[in-house]
């Protein structure tokens, strides 16, 4: 503590005041995660147990009829007769335009995803939903890792 009487910086005197009484600091990307018995440190861990629980439940159960139609459908999809323009990506104005008009209240999807997970994200993980969201509309499906 007398390292602190003497100490000219205040950014790293409320930094030991906040680490004694446990806040974690606001910037935490060496933050560990436990998973079912494992410690998960790297981000390309995180994401990869993120993206597996994000699988797990957001399983479409399709009648046969369904399965008959969708594959009807992409196989339109992918033929050389279909438009070329009618199959242009979506645009960010037209995503954030999609997004602003969703009701902030209501039952999430099947899912389980709420609202406002499409709804907080920022600019650069807008754009990566919007390359998910072309992508698996060009393609005709989205691939699970």
């Amino acid at each position: 503590m007398e390292d602190l009487e003497h100490c000219a910086d205040p950014t790293k005197v409320w930094r030991i005041i906040k680490s004694l009484s446990g806040t974690p600091g606001s910037n935490a990307p060496n933050e560990a995660m436990n998973l079912d018995g494992r410690t998960i440190s790297s981000d390309v861990g995180k994401a990869n147990a993120f993206m597996s629980h994000y699988a797990s439940v957001n399983r479409l159960i399709f009648s046969k009829e369904e399965r008959v139609h969708n594959r009807e459908c992409k196989a339109m999809l992918k033929s050389p007769s279909v438009d070329i323009e009618a199959g242009k990506d979506f645009t960010i104005t037209e995503l954030n335009s999609a997004i602003a008009k969703m009701k902030n209240k209501g039952a999430a999807g099947p899912d389980d995803m709420p609202r406002t997970f499409l709804k907080a994200p920022g600019p650069f993980a807008r754009s990566c939903l919007l390359h998910i969201f072309n992508t698996s509309f060009r393609e005709g499906f989205c691939a699970q890792v």
